[in-house]
């Protein structure tokens, strides 16, 4: 049986909630995303306050969530790191003692449960937890726009063959405990000089050129480790800085095929950037994760001792108290939800559409090109099955609904102006915007109108039955004119 076993049961236990409370932040992030969404439309409308109040609310329900949540998986990996540090390092000390191994052994089984210790408190352990949802949101933005997600994607390839690559179980990493040897060693050293205050400052300078030689090999694996993340981190860095360069130039360049609006596509621009941070910092500190995996292996040889009547030799393990980072996550869980949930039905509000539709603008061809994406691109010939017929009518229809909406929106705020005095010149420019937009949206309910009749008329023609043509025959006597034999 193997010693450490339990221990690495109970950590995994613990990854896996670090794991669920990272997918409810990425949730919450989505959700903020979207609202932020609606909000950078809402500005670029020049819409009232009342309007952005709601997009406000869920941003901040959303990053209040996000922060206790955050707060609460900081928690449980302290209080678990701080428990395989002492708790484990008694219990692996104990069975070495038991079984009066070397002092060689020792230190190296001790260094290993410090180096476990060291990787549960590093940003690479939360990154590990939250990069296969990084993986999803990014296939998700692909969705959306599949030129950016391409972009992220090509990234995400080289910054894991990176972490791949780094994290190998080498010699290097199997060093792990140079810092313990070099630290006894020098002890040795000093403890074995026997100095007094008769002895010459020669002497002194001998045993220091002593203490120095048995740090020179800790002191060239730190000077290796630290070129070796230098250039990592530069290469990790370019990487994204080349991906970030690209995700911004996409998203600034003009594509008659998108369908989302400024606003959705600056989120879906932010969310795909920030889903690139845990591949980054996993390319930084892929050393990390090579020495935990060493140590483990190292743990994962110790054998549990069995006494002269061939029991084993296992003590209680008492586990640490997460019952609070759990319970507040839970509690920051269903409050966030709730809060997200009172939120859209107290005000009505479509998040996702915010994300697939184009707010109202002063420029009218921005209105137009946003509700009409495919008229003024699509021709009349195109082979079109019934399925995806049906799916564009059903999405003209529902342009057709929010263009209604935003007309009905754009009528009451225009009866409130109108009651301003005549010298109120913000209220007239006002007026003047909610005209243009107001010519702009029906201009694209006509062209949408349009569109639906034309999908309709070619919907009719591939569902009606094709007339079936005689066969030709060669010896079909074809009619003689007159003055013909």
């Amino acid at each position: 049986m193997r010693l450490c076993q339990p221990f690495f049961r109970a950590l995994a236990r613990s990854f896996t909630a670090v794991w669920l409370l990272s997918g409810v932040m990425a949730a919450l992030a989505l959700a903020g995303a979207a609202a932020m969404a609606g909000l950078i439309d809402a500005q670029i409308a020049h819409q009232t306050l009342s309007t952005q109040t709601p997009l406000l609310a869920v941003i901040l329900i959303a990053g209040l969530g996000g922060a206790v949540l955050s707060l609460a998986r900081a928690t449980l990996l302290n209080r678990r790191r701080v428990w395989i540090e002492h708790r484990m390092a008694e219990y692996v000390l104990a069975h070495e003692l038991w079984l009066a191994s070397d002092a060689r052994q020792r230190d190296r089984s001790l260094a290993a449960v410090a180096t476990i210790g060291r990787f549960i408190g590093a940003p690479c352990a939360v990154a590990i937890a939250e990069a296969p949802w990084s993986l999803a949101i990014l296939a998700g933005c692909g969705w959306f726009d599949r030129s950016i997600s391409m972009a992220a994607g090509v990234a995400v390839a080289v910054l894991m063959l990176l972490t791949l690559w780094g994290s190998r179980v080498t010699r290097a990493a199997r060093g792990f405990d140079a810092a313990g040897l070099a630290v006894h060693a020098g002890l040795d050293v000093i403890a074995a000089a026997d100095l007094n205050t008769g002895a010459s400052l020669d002497r002194a300078h001998a045993v220091a050129e002593r203490w120095e030689t048995s740090q020179r090999a800790y002191a060239t694996a730190c000077y290796t480790h630290g070129q070796s993340r230098a250039r990592r981190h530069i290469v990790a860095g370019t990487v994204i800085g080349f991906a970030g360069f690209a995700v911004v130039a996409m998203t600034l360049a003009p594509d008659a095929t998108r369908t989302l609006s400024v606003g959705g596509l600056a989120a879906v621009a932010a969310i795909t950037c920030a889903s690139l941070w845990p591949f980054l910092r996993l390319a930084i500190d892929a050393a990390h994760v090579a020495q935990a995996r060493a140590a483990r292996q190292q743990l994962l040889s110790l054998r549990v001792a069995r006494t002269r009547e061939g029991d084993a030799r296992s003590m209680a393990i008492a586990a640490p108290d997460l019952r609070a980072p759990l319970t507040a996550g839970m509690l920051a869980t269903a409050a966030a939800a709730a809060s997200l949930l009172g939120a859209a039905t107290y005000w009505q509000l479509p998040v996702l559409a915010s994300w697939t539709s184009a707010a109202v603008a002063t420029d009218a061809r921005n209105i137009v090109g946003a509700h009409t994406p495919r008229a003024a691109t699509a021709a009349a010939t195109v082979p079109y099955d019934h399925i995806a017929l049906d799916a564009e009518i059903k999405g003209l229809r529902a342009g057709l609904t929010r263009a209604g909406t935003q007309l009905t929106e754009l009528r009451r705020e225009a009866d409130g102006l109108s009651r301003a005095g005549p010298t109120d010149t913000d209220a007239a420019a006002r007026l003047r915007t909610i005209e243009a937009a107001g010519n702009a949206l029906t201009a694209s309910v006509g062209t949408m109108l349009k569109r639906i009749a034309i999908l309709e008329r070619e919907l009719a023609e591939a569902a009606a039955p094709q007339p079936q043509l005689a066969p030709h025959n060669a010896t079909t006597e074809l009619p003689v004119r007159e003055g013909q034999s």
